[in-house]
């Protein structure tokens, strides 16, 4: 039986992080701890980071002027590998049902995908998804993703969705948007769309499994 909340929905909007893709924030600062070698690591953590990783999520940086970024931070002269394997380190799974479940979606609503990221962990990411071969992007699972370093804006900012209702043509009161942070799920209301705070990931499989 379908969840009432999709009721009258066209369009369904995804987060990535928590949402489709398990994420644990600790595992990429302890990754950045060890890097610096004991040193601190204030300038990474779930509450705080520094302004450096929202301008690379904008793309207002480079990839290079990120890895630098984390250099100074760290005060270690690490190697391009060694930084980028300690910033996806926080990225794990992305559940197979998951996947299936979008692309059974797609017969019935436009699907797409609506995150604060970046380049480096998106070709992880699809390397990943490669590697396990359940697919050669994320973005074939959507009719459409719009990811904030390409964006030029970020989440919770609603530059960031009225570009994708625009660009997508979605009809907002017809949008359920599906994501794990409430300054985000406040940011969509304000713009009229449906909304759904993903609080724990059994909830992604309640909502779409009948």
């Amino acid at each position: 039986m379908r969840h009432p909340i999709l009721n009258n929905i066209e369009s369904i909007v995804f987060d990535l992080g928590e949402v489709i893709v398990d994420v644990d924030t600790l595992k990429t600062s302890t990754a950045f701890q060890a890097l610096s070698g004991g040193g601190s690591n204030d300038f990474f953590s779930f509450s705080k980071q520094a302004s450096f990783f929202n301008e690379f999520e904008k793309g207002h940086i480079s990839e290079n002027d990120f890895r630098n970024a984390l250099r100074n931070a760290l005060q270690k002269d690490c190697t391009d590998d060694e930084l980028d394997k300690a910033w996806n380190a926080m990225l794990g799974d992305t559940p197979v049902e998951k996947l299936h479940i979008l692309l059974a979606l797609q017969k019935d609503y436009k699907i797409f995908a609506l995150s604060n990221t970046n380049a480096i962990h998106i070709r992880f990411i699809n390397d990943y998804l490669s590697l396990r071969k359940t697919g050669d992007c994320l973005e074939n699972y959507f009719h459409h993703a719009y990811y904030s370093y390409q964006m030029g804006a970020r989440k919770p900012d609603l530059e960031i969705y009225q570009i994708a209702i625009q660009q997508s043509s979605l009809v907002p009161n017809k949008t359920l948007m599906i994501d794990d942070r409430i300054e985000n799920i406040d940011a969509a209301k304000k713009l009229g769309m449906q909304t759904f705070l993903l609080q724990s990931p059994n909830q992604f499989y309640d909502l779409f499994t009948p």
